[in-house]
């Protein structure tokens, strides 16, 4: 190839590279605009989609941003069919009968119990922390295990709660209240939960913190990800980053209520235990057993999950509550949706009272023999 053949091809080469360069440069120039205007204006667009945006229920519930959700205060709520049931919560949003103050008195004994369903048991007309608390202050060993102190029990559940809301719960709410035992009262299904809300923020701080720990912090702001070209034409080409270029996309790509896989789900389940582990040592877990792990087979997804559990967090030692479930047929014993009825309720409070009897009286004994 001549000189003149040469120069005219590095002539090419070299438009061509422009070329690419300019490509980059402008297409890097309009990524990080992009980005910026999407930083800018992703929360305000998120919370203009308001409450289509949340799994919303009735309005018995509070958002909560470090819990998710709770019940609101001074409530009175009856559910009817299949339930019938009657509820209320006192100034705390707690389901009580009655009203007490966040410190704990001196001269009292305190039960913080974490739930679900199980333990809100607002399907039922039957509370079995209220059960719980009368059988133990009717009690002269329990009496004489805690030095003859009224015993409060504080009823801390809320219906679909898991592990990862009850860890939450513990931390922010429970505790405050000085709990000397904490009970975590737990299902099978309540491993596979996640952290999840019910109602719309109801101030703009609120509302900020919930956009940024919902959505914003699940987007790599900063990643080598080509977000631009993924959200006008990633369905196309099959790219996928973080930045959708719609908020109702990060929306309809929120985590749901469920975790993905059986791994994922022990995972966070267990390092909840090992947050609850944290804030009381001391923590007992009681497991409660569905209708259909009674009447075996139990879903696939149920099968050995709480076993798994156990193995990835050894700490957490859980006590079956199985001998609370009566004997004979148990349809009489459940609702039908499958949670405990009145009597099975009143039950299973005194089984738990008859636990905790019994493990504090075997703890003062050997503390006198020694």
């Amino acid at each position: 190839m001549n000189m003149a053949g040469s120069n005219k091809a590095l002539g090419h080469f070299g438009e061509v590279a422009l070329l690419l360069v300019s490509v980059l440069i402008s297409y890097s120039i309009a990524e990080a605009a992009y980005r910026a205007v999407q930083y800018v204006t992703l929360p305000g667009r998120i919370a203009a989609l308001g409450q289509a945006t949340i799994a919303s229920a009735g309005g018995e519930y509070a958002f909560d941003a470090d819990v998710g959700y709770r019940y609101g205060p001074n409530q009175d709520v009856t559910f009817a069919a299949p339930w019938n049931s009657h509820w209320r919560t006192n100034s705390h949003g707690h389901v009580a009968s009655d009203d007490y103050p966040t410190a704990k008195p001196r001269d009292e004994f305190r039960i913080a119990v974490i739930g679900d369903s199980f333990t809100a048991n607002i399907v039922n007309n039957v509370r079995w922390t209220e059960t719980l608390e009368r059988e133990l202050n009717a009690s002269a060993e329990w009496r004489s295990a805690i030095a003859d102190k009224p015993t409060r029990v504080i009823n801390f559940g809320v219906d679909g709660f898991g592990l990862t809301q009850f860890a939450a719960m513990l931390h922010y709410q429970a505790i405050g209240y000085e709990p000397d035992i904490v009970i975590v009262n737990f299902i099978s299904d309540d491993v596979w939960r996640r952290l999840s809300y019910r109602r719309n923020p109801a101030t703009e701080p609120e509302r900020r913190r919930y956009i940024r720990d919902r959505f914003l912090n699940r987007v790599d702001w900063l990643g080598v990800c080509p977000e631009l070209l993924a959200a006008v034409a990633g369905r196309f080409i099959g790219l996928q980053c973080t930045m959708p270029l719609f908020a109702v996309d990060y929306v309809a790509t929120d985590d749901g209520l469920r975790y993905g896989s059986r791994d994922e789900a022990i995972e966070a389940a267990a390092s909840a235990v090992s947050s609850i582990r944290a804030d009381a040592p001391g923590a007992i877990f009681l497991r409660a057993w569905l209708r259909y792990e009674l009447d075996p087979p139990p879903p696939d997804e149920l099968k050995g999950i709480v076993e798994d559990l156990v193995a990835a967090a050894p700490e957490m030692r859980p006590i079956s509550m199985k001998r609370a479930v009566p004997d004979g047929p148990l349809d009489p014993a459940f609702l039908v949706d499958g949670h405990y009825g009145d009597a099975m309720t009143e039950i299973y409070g005194r089984a738990v009272a008859s636990e905790l009897i019994a493990r504090f009286s075997r703890a003062t004994s050997s503390a006198v023999e020694r």
